[in-house]
């Protein structure tokens, strides 16, 4: 769990946080890390096509537009202008690609389950269909088209969640170690990325100027320390 405030501190035009995590981070593989606090670290080094805004409602993030068939089981994803933190341009097959690894996991991960509202999935993960059969399909760089087993209200929640969050695909067939470094060499897409670690930090991140939103980030850095929770309680027992 990610523990609120340990300190915050504001200078002009410099706002950074402090935050106390009481527990590990596993992963911050979108299709691993699904636990507290590495879904909460993941959603602010990536976005998906949707994102919760500030009043709990879904809203466009990558996608710019999205329009859903007459039968409600076809849902068209238009992509934005936005950008890797390495400056690569963020494409429509970055999220099939990144989908698709997730069913193909040689273990039966319990976390597969948000993708079996999409056609073919579950049958895929239970080695009943293979992967060219799933319904997600990249029509061009910025369109990707996804056909659901039947109609499913929550897809947009879904969508909006960590689980759905791209990874840029040409980074990781080039090296799949890529997702274990700390500094510039992780690559994401979200408002903020990592940078090299001061001492005592388990994660620094600082906001990523790729991001297309990047004007609209009001906070510089968001620094992570690990405490134990005992610690932690007594602390704010002390403030």
């Amino acid at each position: 769990m990610i523990i609120p405030f340990l300190s915050c501190s504001g200078k002009k035009n410099k706002q950074a946080i402090k935050l106390a995590i009481a527990s590990p981070v596993r992963s911050l593989d979108p299709g691993v890390g699904v636990e507290s606090p590495s879904c909460h670290l993941i959603k602010m080094l990536y976005e998906g096509l949707m994102r919760v805004g500030p009043k709990g409602e879904i809203i466009p993030g990558v996608a710019e537009s999205f329009t859903t068939s007459e039968d409600q089981k076809t849902y068209t994803f238009k992509l934005r202008e936005s950008y890797w933190s390495n400056g690569d341009p963020v494409v429509a097959y970055d999220f099939e690609y990144a989908w698709k690894k997730i069913l193909q996991l040689p273990i039966l991960s319990p976390f597969s389950y948000p993708f079996y509202s999409i056609k073919n999935a579950r049958a895929v993960k239970n080695m009943q269909a293979s992967i060219d059969e799933v319904g997600i399909t990249t029509v061009d760089e910025k369109t990707i088209v996804v056909e659901l087993e039947h109609p499913t209200s929550y897809f947009l929640e879904l969508i909006a969640s960590s689980f759905y969050a791209p990874i840029n695909h040409r980074i990781d067939d080039l090296d799949p170690k890529w997702l274990l470094q700390k500094n510039e060499h992780f690559v994401c897409n979200g408002p903020f990325k990592q940078k090299n670690p001061s001492a005592g930090c388990l994660h620094d991140l600082e906001k990523s100027p790729p991001y297309w939103n990047h004007d609209n980030i009001l906070i510089n850095q968001i620094t992570f320390k690990r405490l134990s929770m005992n610690s932690s309680i007594t602390m704010f027992k002390k403030k």
